[in-house]
């Protein structure tokens, strides 16, 4: 007799393709999927022009990686800190013709609707019927919006690779498919090369969730089939994963899953009393926008020469407020998170061992548990457990359905409840960022009709600074942003720093020493409140 796998029935998935007349038959029978999909989708498009101007500190990095596979510069794109997965989806609609920051939120329009899809069929996996499947869905339509309309970065792509290999992963089909298992190994490096850190998560998670259920299984075949799957998915992980790896190791001659980690570190434990951004710096190269492009020689730069090693009291009382952050990152995604994790242990309490190690609830429990771990050390940012609030979100609705004690209508009610909990944040999040830095292009425009361009630095405000020498550039050469000044400089030590860079004008935006020298001529350029420019050479 075939084992059941999850806390109720895992369903087959079907393997036929829809055609528009079998579209029709699933919205007949109460499918609303392919609707809720068009709702994010033009959703996603109307809401766009207020996010058009937004850009994290990271984006034009990602884009101009993007912007040098387009050109065909693979070698200089190579960079050990930025993954390059998104850069590489990006690449093809740049070379295509395509403005990059509209590349980039194509990408994001379709992660976003990718998403969907692999919540679609892990809510069917945890057993919960069409109906209900379908308002949990809607439900998820903001938090898909906040999650690729306010943070442009792979932060979103990493947690949908991270979902669909968490449904072929609890698949009952892996236990007589060991393809399953290499399917698993192909998104983990996916995963990997959206982002460094799902190595160290897949490394762990996919060997420990096998063996659980290769512990579980009494049937010799599927233990057998489960060890094949085990290797064939570390091979396919491993290879896929080397490749970039060896990319890596013979451009900068050192081996490195990815320099991500090692600047969490020197940010975290810095004693140099600055911030890695505070000072001008030169870029790594010269087709470089900004010395964010490589993160980790900029902290490197600005590191003490007598920083060591935190000791053992100083680690585990951070790994204590991080553990802190995380259930608080957690609780932000619903104020039922913390309640649907003691309710999903709960439920495992009266599971026999063998049972236990079978159970999907116990697999995601792990996963969520697993996510953030290797975070506790440095620093943990809600944006880094989009995997885990999502999760969270699955197993709420698996715990309201599988509910005996309630009614139908009891539990209708607690799935509007839940959708609402989870939609809170994201639609605090898509207001709060309407709208932000729309002034930014326009300020860019008028600098480069003032001729603004070369060497630029500005005294406060790195990410507007940054953001701004970004329009300015327009995606080409000729425009590099040296940072800020260290707070600690006057007028005279800032103003011997620009001619040191070579910098061609100073951004004063009015919050840091302006003018840095009483000789620098002031640009007269209408259009620019609160604005001055400043040329130093």
């Amino acid at each position: 007799m075939e084992q059941r796998f999850g806390p109720s029935c895992v369903q087959a998935r079907s393997q036929k393709t829809l055609s528009g007349a079998a579209l029709w038959t699933l919205i007949a029978r109460g499918d609303f999927f392919p609707i809720t999909a068009m709702v994010q989708a033009c959703s996603f498009l109307l809401m766009r022009p207020l996010y058009s101007s937004l850009l994290k500190t990271d984006s034009p990095s990602y884009l101009g990686i993007a912007q040098g596979y387009a050109e065909g510069r693979w070698y200089d794109a190579i960079n050990p800190y930025w993954p390059p997965l998104v850069s590489w989806l990006a690449a093809p609609l740049i070379r295509a013709g395509a403005d990059p920051l509209d590349a980039l939120h194509a990408l994001a329009l379709a992660t976003g609707l990718a998403g969907l899809t692999a919540c679609r069929g892990l809510l069917t996996d945890c057993g919960i019927p069409m109906d209900i499947r379908g308002w949990l869905l809607l439900g998820l339509i903001p938090v898909f919006l906040a999650f690729s309309l306010t943070n442009p970065n792979p932060d979103l792509l990493v947690a949908v690779l991270l979902l669909f290999y968490m449904r072929l992963l609890l698949s009952p089909r892996c236990t007589e498919d060991p393809r399953f298992g290499l399917a698993c190994g192909v998104l983990g490096a996916a995963a990997y090369l959206a982002k460094t850190y799902a190595f160290l998560f897949f490394l762990v998670h996919f060997p420990l969730v096998i063996l659980c259920r290769h512990a579980a299984e009494r049937d010799l075949l599927r233990r057998r089939t489960l060890r094949r799957s085990l290797g064939l998915g570390l091979a396919a992980f491993l290879l896929l994963s080397s490749a970039w790896m060896a990319a890596l190791c013979g451009k900068y001659g050192r081996l490195t899953l990815g320099d991500a980690g090692a600047y969490n570190y020197m940010l975290v434990y810095n004693d140099s009393g600055h911030k890695p951004w505070e000072g001008l710096t030169e870029p790594p190269h010269a087709r470089s926008l900004s010395a964010w492009d490589d993160p980790l020689r900029l902290a490197q730069q600005r590191a003490s020469r007598s920083a060591g090693p935190p000791g053992i009291r100083e680690t585990a009382e951070r790994i204590g407020r991080n553990a802190v952050a995380t259930l608080a990152a957690y609780q932000a995604g619903s104020v039922f998170s913390t309640a649907i994790l003691a309710g999903a242990a709960v439920g495992l309490a009266g599971l026999s061992f063998r049972a236990l190690l079978a159970n999907a609830h116990f697999h995601m429990l792990l996963a969520l548990l697993l996510l953030p771990a290797g975070y506790w050390m440095l620093l943990v940012d809600r944006r880094y457990l989009y995997f885990g609030i999502l999760l969270i979100y699955a197993l709420g609705g698996s715990l309201v359905m599988h509910t005996s004690s309630w009614s139908a209508m009891q539990k209708k009610a607690a799935v509007i409840l839940l959708c609402l909990s989870f939609a809170f944040v994201p639609l605090r999040d898509l207001r709060a960022n309407a709208g932000f830095n729309e002034d930014v292009p326009r300020i860019a425009s008028v600098l480069a009709d003032a001729g603004v361009r070369g060497r630029i630095a500005a005294d406060v405000d790195y990410d507007r600074s940054l953001h701004t020498a970004y329009f300015l550039s327009g995606g080409k050469e000729g425009v590099t942003f040296l940072g800020i000044p260290r707070p600690d400089m006057d007028g005279n030590q800032v103003h011997a720093d620009l001619l040191r860079h070579r910098c061609d004008y100073f951004l004063c935006w009015g919050g840091g020493t302006c003018p840095p020298a009483r000789d620098l001529r002031s640009l007269e350029v209408a259009g620019l409140e609160g604005l001055r420019i400043y040329r130093v050479r």
